[in-house]
């Protein structure tokens, strides 16, 4: 779920944003430089929310059809692995370090003036994430999951190979910084779930071996001879546990 509701906000506010530039071109540039992120620091603190909102605009339409494919694709991995509501998580974290590390690198070489969109960072944030994840999880320590694991790492790595080769430094820094948060967002999560596994785990075998070493497994506790006697007496000999039955003789 909510890897569509990312596409839909992807692709709803591309074609919004380009329907408001064929009627009305200032009040389109206005709106897409509020959701920009600046490269000033001054600016990102006085307009926190641009922080996220520049992952949800695209220019260009290569390159959001680019950003949907791998949200899609890695969206519905990270499902199989974790909850729908972790994908936002690794989406938004991403878009903020990717935003951090822009920031950062226009500031140490003087480039204030720029302004950056796309969701690369944050869709680089949920691949490298959800192979965290995938590579963290106890499953992948099969033959058949590793190999499923290298490819699907492979296709990523080609990702990064090309994102990295078509974009400037300072998009590379923001594509480092999805990367980082991916990693460090997919190791928390992916080490929780084995946490909680581990005390489901403990939790259901705990009665077992109890049971085991009650030495009942699973019989009625016998009561005092008297009692199973006026048992014997109300309901008969049939209604009485083995271990009743054994008290008596």
């Amino acid at each position: 779920m909510a890897t569509w509701i990312i596409l839909l906000l992807e692709a709803g506010l591309y074609i919004g944003l380009k329907l408001l530039w064929s009627v009305d071109a200032p009040s389109a540039e206005a709106f897409t430089m509020q959701m920009a992120l600046p490269a000033s620091w001054s600016d990102i603190l006085h307009q926190p929310w641009r922080m996220v909102t520049y992952a949800m605009i695209h220019l260009d339409f290569s390159h959001l059809l680019v950003n949907c494919l791998w949200i899609a694709w890695f969206g519905s991995l990270a499902v199989n692995k974790t909850h729908s509501e972790r994908i936002t998580g690794l989406f938004l974290a991403g878009a903020v370090a990717g935003a951090v590390a822009f920031a950062a690198y226009c500031a140490a070489t003087g480039s204030e003036g720029r302004v950056l969109v796309g969701a690369s960072a944050a869709t680089l944030s949920l691949i490298v994430g959800t192979l965290t994840i995938k590579l963290l999880s106890p499953a992948s320590n099969s033959v058949s999951r590793r190999q499923s694991l290298t490819r699907t790492a492979l296709y990523a790595l080609a990702f990064v190979v090309l994102a990295t080769m078509l974009t400037g430094a300072g998009q590379i820094a923001a594509h480092i910084g999805g990367i980082v948060a991916g990693i460090a967002v997919g190791a928390a999560i992916a080490l929780r779930s084995r946490k909680i596994q581990t005390a489901a785990g403990e939790q259901s075998a705990r009665p077992a071996s109890e049971e085991r070493r009650s030495g009942t497994s699973g019989l009625s506790a016998p009561g005092s001879h008297s009692q199973v006697i006026d048992k014997v007496r109300t309901s008969g000999f049939a209604s009485l546990s083995e271990a009743e039955r054994k008290q008596l003789f």
